[in-house]
C-alpha cells in the first residue's frame, strides 16, 4: 500500500524539537510484566500504558490468514519479509491513520494467549537528527508488535522472532524500543538497540519487572536460559569503544543506553514508585489498574495545578497521563482455553477518566463506537468520548475527578465480581457446546460492557458540564473556582448578585467580604458601638459588628470601615488570619519563607505574618512567583480562598 507520509514527517520534525530539551520526551509508555506465582491466581499479567501523543485509537479483530510461498509483508521502511504459510489470530489496539501515524498494533492478544506492548528508548551514539530516520529495510516498531502476534505460539518465541527481525532488518525510526512479552506461562522483556543489536530476560515466576522509557537489563549471565541476545552484543560494543572488558562486567543498559536517558529522573521515578508498588504478593488486574492510574498520590512526589488540582502538567513524570490513547491488562491463564483464558482490560484515553472492560480473545465483534473515528471524523466514536471527558476533568480536576473516580470504580468492582460466574457460565458452554458459543457469550457480554461505558462517559460528562452552571450561569471558565461556588452557595455562605449570575472577576467590598468571613466561620459576638460609617439597617452592619467586636475588623481610620471600598488580597489574608484566632483554630503550618516571591517586599507590616501563615498552609496561593498582595481580590478569588479554608482546618 502506498502510504501518505506527510504528516509523520512533520512529527519527526516536531519529535527533534522536543529532543532538543531532553532526550526523553512526553510521548512514551510504562509496561510491566507480573510473573505467574506472583499473581493472585496464577495468571501472567502484563499492564501497559501507550502515550503517542495524539493518535486516536480503535479495537480490531485479525483473523488467521494463509499465504502461498512466496508471499511478502512489506514493512513500512521497505523490509521484504516472508510470510508463513498461515498467521494466528488476534484482537488489538490499533491507531486510526496511517496517514497521521506510519504505524498499526500497540497493544494485542493472540489466539496463544501471548501479548505484547512497546516502549521506546534510546541507543547510545543516536544523535537527534537521526533519531526518527527512517532506515531503508528496517523495521517499524508497530510492526515488530504485529508480526509477533501473528506469528508466536509462546513468549519466548516472540522474543526469538523479533530478536531475529531485529538482526536481520534492523530497528527503523526509533532510537532504540523495548517489548514487554507474555503468554500464560512466562513473561519476559526484550531490549532493541540500533545496528541489530539485542537482549532479552525472562520475568522471574514469582517476581515482576516494568520498563519506563529507558533500557534496564543489567549485568546478566548471558548463558543462562533466561537470557537471550544478538550474538555479537559484547563484540559490537568493544568495536564501537563503548565497553572496556578490563573495567568490569558487561551491562547492556550501562553500555548499550544514552548516558542522559539512563540517568533521566523522567524515566527512574516510574521505576522506583511503580516497584515500591508491586512489592506485595497475590497482584490481580484491579491492582495494576490501580498503578496504571496512580500520579503519585499519597507520596512526596505527588505535585497538583494548584489552580485546578490536576495532577497532569507539573514537572513530574507520572504514570497516569493525559497523552494516553488506549491503557491495557492482559491476564493469561494457562488452565483455560484462549477463548476464556486470554482477557485484555482495555481503556481509552487517560486511565484516571476512562473505565476498563475486560475483552476476551475470541472477541469476534466490537461495539461500533470502539471502532470508528479519526483525527477528523470524531461523530460516534467512544475513543473521542473519553477523550472529551478526559480533557474537562483535567480542567476541572478538584471538582470533577471524585465523581469521575466513584463512577468507574463502581462500573468496574461489578465487573470483577462477575468475572468467576461468567468466566465459569463460558467454560461450561466450551465443554457442552462450543468454543465458539463461549466466544460469543463472553463477546457479548463485553460489548454490553462497552456500550454502558460509552453511554456512561457521555452521560458523565453532561452533568459534570451541567455542574457548572447549576448555580450560576456566568462562571463556566471559572474552572479553578466553581467547585468553591457552588459550595459555598450551598452553605448559604456566598450568594449571586441576581438574574442568575455570580459577577466573578468583579472586586470584593470590604463590608461583602465580612459577611462571607462570618458566615464561613460561623462567628457570633456580642456587638457593642459598631463604626461610624456603617448605616443601622445595612445588611452588613451585624457581620461587620460582629468583626469589629473580636478584633477582626480595625477599620481604616478613626471609626471609619470604609465598607464600600474594595478589599485588597493582603487585607484579606490579614482578616482571615484574625478570624481564625477568634476562633481559636491554629493551622498546621506557622509560616512560611517568602523571599522566592519576587513582591514579597511589598506586603505592609500589618499583614506580613497572616500572609505567611495563609501561604504555609496552601489557604492562599501565588501566581507568576508573585503574590499580588496589594491586589484586589475578586468575587471568584474570595469562594476559593475560603473554600480552601474551610477543608483546611
Amino acid at each position: 500500500m502506498k502510504r501518505n507520509v506527510v504528516r509523520f514527517f512533520t512529527m519527526v520534525v516536531v519529535f527533534s524539537l522536543i529532543f532538543s530539551m531532553t532526550v526523553t520526551t512526553a510521548m512514551a509508555c510504562t509496561t510491566i510484566v507480573v510473573g505467574k506465582d506472583k499473581t493472585a491466581d496464577g495468571s501472567v499479567l502484563l499492564a501497559h500504558s501507550e502515550e503517542l501523543g495524539d493518535s486516536p485509537q480503535h479495537l480490531v479483530v485479525v483473523p488467521r490468514k494463509t499465504y502461498n510461498p512466496g508471499d511478502l509483508y512489506i514493512s513500512y521502511a521497505g523490509a521484504k519479509i516472508p510470510q508463513p504459510a498461515m498467521t494466528y489470530s488476534y484482537i488489538a489496539s490499533t491507531i486510526f491513520d496511517k496517514n497521521y501515524y506510519p504505524g498499526d498494533f500497540t497493544t494485542g492478544i493472540n489466539e496463544y494467549q501471548v501479548s505484547i506492548a512497546n516502549n521506546m528508548s534510546w541507543t547510545r551514539g543516536v544523535s537527534e537528527d537521526a533519531a526518527w530516520e527512517t532506515i531503508p529495510g528496517g523495521v517499524f516498531w508497530t510492526e515488530f508488535t504485529q508480526l509477533a502476534l501473528e506469528r508466536s505460539k509462546t513468549a519466548r518465541e516472540a522474543i526469538e522472532l523479533m530478536g531475529n527481525l531485529c538482526e536481520t532488518y534492523h530497528l527503523s525510526s526509533d532510537p532504540g524500543t523495548m517489548y514487554g512479552v507474555a503468554d500464560p506461562n512466562e513473561g519476559w522483556f526484550i531490549e532493541i538497540a540500533r545496528d541489530g543489536q539485542w537482549i532479552a530476560q525472562r520475568v522471574p515466576d514469582n517476581g515482576f519487572d516494568m520498563r519506563a522509557n529507558s533500557y534496564r537489563i543489567g549485568v546478566v549471565d548471558l548463558e543462562s536460559p533466561d537470557i537471550l541476545h544478538s550474538p555479537n552484543l559484547v563484540q559490537y560494543a568493544i568495536d564501537k569503544k563503548w565497553y572496556d572488558p578490563t573495567k568490569g562486567p558487561f551491562s547492556f543498559a550501562d553500555v548499550y543506553g544514552e548516558p542522559a536517558n539512563q540517568a533521566d529522573e523522567y524515566n527512574n521515578i516510574r521505576h522506583r514508585i511503580v516497584s515500591e508498588m508491586l512489592t506485595k504478593d497475590g497482584t490481580t488486574p484491579k491492582d495494576l489498574i490501580g498503578i496504571l492510574r496512580t500520579a503519585y498520590e499519597g507520596t512526596p512526589s505527588y505535585k497538583a495545578n494548584p489552580a485546578t488540582g490536576s495532577p497532569f502538567h507539573t514537572d513530574v513524570r507520572t504514570v497516569s497521563r493525559t497523552n494516553t490513547e488506549v491503557t491495557a491488562v492482559a491476564q493469561l491463564r494457562s488452565w483455560l482455553p484462549s477463548e476464556i483464558g486470554g482477557a485484555m482490560w482495555w481503556s481509552f484515553c487517560t486511565s484516571k477518566t476512562s473505565p476498563y472492560v475486560p475483552w476476551y480473545y475470541g472477541t469476534q465483534t466490537f461495539p461500533e463506537a470502539y471502532t470508528k473515528g479519526t483525527m477528523d471524523d470524531k461523530e460516534g466514536s467512544a475513543y473521542w468520548v473519553f477523550d472529551s471527558l478526559r480533557k474537562y476533568v483535567d480542567l476541572n480536576y478538584s471538582r470533577t475527578i471524585g465523581t469521575v473516580s466513584e463512577t468507574w470504580s463502581a462500573f468496574e468492582a461489578k465487573e470483577f465480581s462477575n468475572q468467576a460466574s461468567l468466566e465459569a457460565e463460558a467454560l461450561k458452554l466450551y465443554n457442552e457446546s462450543s468454543p465458539s458459543a463461549a466466544a460469543k457469550y463472553l463477546n457479548a457480554y463485553s460489548n454490553a460492557q462497552g456500550e454502558a461505558a460509552y453511554a456512561k462517559a457521555q452521560e458523565l460528562l453532561a452533568s459534570l458540564k451541567a455542574d457548572a452552571t447549576k448555580y450560576f450561569n456566568d462562571i463556566g471558565d471559572k474552572n479553578w473556582a466553581i467547585q468553591a461556588i457552588n459550595k459555598l452557595h450551598e452553605d448559604k455562605i456566598i450568594n449571586g448578585v441576581g438574574n442568575g449570575k455570580f459577577d466573578p472577576d468583579s472586586n470584593v467590598t470590604r463590608a461583602d467580604f465580612i459577611v462571607m468571613l462570618v458566615r464561613a466561620l460561623d462567628l457570633a459576638s456580642t456587638t457593642g458601638t459598631n463604626f461610624g460609617d456603617i448605616p443601622q439597617g445595612a445588611y452588613y452592619n451585624e457581620a461587620v459588628g460582629i468583626a469589629k467586636s473580636l478584633g477582626i475588623a480595625s477599620g481604616t481610620s478613626s471609626n471609619q470601615f470604609s465598607p464600600n471600598q474594595f478589599i485588597s488580597r493582603e487585607d484579606m489574608m490579614t482578616m482571615l488570619s484574625r478570624a481564625l484566632s477568634a476562633k481559636n483554630i491554629t493551622l498546621k503550618e506557622s509560616a512560611s519563607d517568602m523571599s522566592a516571591y519576587n513582591d514579597a517586599d511589598t506586603i505592609n507590616g500589618y499583614a506580613q505574618a497572616a500572609v505567611s501563615l495563609l501561604m504555609a498552609n496552601g489557604i492562599v496561593m501565588g501566581s507568576n512567583d508573585s503574590i499580588h498582595p496589594l491586589s484586589l481580590a475578586t468575587r471568584a478569588e474570595t469562594a476559593v480562598i475560603l473554600n480552601r479554608l474551610l477543608m483546611g482546618i
